[in-house]
């Protein structure tokens, strides 16, 4: 099915820790998720447990890792994806990445080829792809003449309206693309993670908590851009 273009983002916490990403992300309480019931899975519970692991997760692998690529490689800020962002050695350098991430996307927004938009600002969004993607080499006179009057009447919140709503719009295609990967290997996990007490529910349990944490950063994104939006004098 299609993506409501129109549809909006829940938010969990309150609309001033959205109001900027890079210190309001990850939350305390998300980063304290990993250590659930009395079985922690940290890699070497993993490698310990690798049976538990094979058994329980074995048929749900490929879906995971289709949903982890769906954010790691379409969210960008502007142009960089999550997953190269984030690709480096260690801890450290990956959480300097992470927050230069969202900063980025924070202030540049996202590039996209997404087309769902509300009919109300497709013109205006082809006319701002038009201006941005201008090539001298490419020009005509009649080109060139509709670019200039393209320019003489471009604002600065109009350029900035238009990274909004297709950052907003990728990130709602997005989040979209990932609840429906993951509804079916929900449903199966949630049903392991009820057998309290046992490896296999601990680690079903971690595993959704991550998944959660994964959709509460995506809905962050988009709640972020919402709130500038509607904030904003021309959103």
């Amino acid at each position: 099915g299609g993506v409501d273009a129109e549809a909006g983002f829940r938010s969990e916490g309150g609309e001033e820790d959205m109001q900027h990403l890079v210190t309001g992300w990850p939350r305390p309480e998300t980063r304290a998720a990993a250590g659930l019931g009395k079985h922690a899975i940290t890699e070497a519970w993993i490698e310990k447990h690798a049976d538990v692991v094979q058994r329980v997760l074995a048929h749900h692998a490929d879906a995971i890792r289709l949903a982890l690529d769906i954010v790691g490689t379409q969210l960008n800020a502007s142009g960089m994806t999550l997953e190269h962002a984030v690709n480096r050695p260690s801890l450290e350098e990956v959480c300097e990445a992470f927050h230069c991430f969202l900063a980025n996307i924070q202030v540049w927004g996202s590039r996209s080829e997404c087309r769902d938009m509300p009919m109300s600002a497709k013109r205006e969004i082809e006319e701002m792809e038009a201006f941005l993607q201008q090539s001298v080499d490419q020009e005509t006179l009649l080109v060139a003449t509709r670019l200039g009057q393209l320019a003489s009447r471009l604002t600065p919140e109009q350029v900035s309206s238009y990274h909004r709503q297709i950052t907003q719009a990728l990130v709602l295609r997005v989040h979209h693309e990932f609840r429906q990967q993951m509804s079916k290997v929900r449903q199966a996990l949630e049903q392991v993670s009820r057998d309290y007490g046992s490896p296999g529910s601990a680690l079903c349990a971690t595993v959704l908590s991550h998944l959660h944490e994964i959709e509460d950063f995506i809905n962050a994104i988009g709640h972020f851009f919402e709130s500038v939006g509607t904030a904003s004098p021309s959103g």
